[in-house]
């Protein structure tokens, strides 16, 4: 049984207590609201590691900038990095443009 809850491997010879299991998760999984709440979690997560990727990618480019790096190795690393599109890696240059064009006024 422990071996079942760990890994998910159903022993070769068969078993009530699993299959008992089985059936109540299939059961739970299967209901609206399960699922439903499910994919609200998916998607708040999802979201939470977009918005992480391109703060870390901000911050690349920040201190890409700081150390003098030019915008074309910045931008490849991004993209070598997080794999965005050049529309997006150039969004995200812009708006560390305005951020320290705001910072200078």
């Amino acid at each position: 049984m422990l071996k079942y809850i760990v890994s998910g491997q159903k022993p070769s010879a068969p078993n009530n207590d699993i299959d008992a299991i089985e059936d109540i998760v299939a059961k739970i999984k299967n209901r609206k609201e399960v699922i439903d709440e499910y994919m609200r979690q998916w998607d708040r997560e999802l979201s939470i590691k977009r918005e992480t990727k391109e703060e870390d990618a901000l911050n690349t480019i920040r201190f890409g900038r700081e150390d003098g790096l030019p915008d074309e190795t910045i931008h490849n690393l991004l993209n070598k990095t997080y794999k965005f599109s050049d529309q997006m890696i150039n969004d995200l240059f812009a708006k560390v443009d305005s951020e320290q064009a705001m910072t200078t006024k």
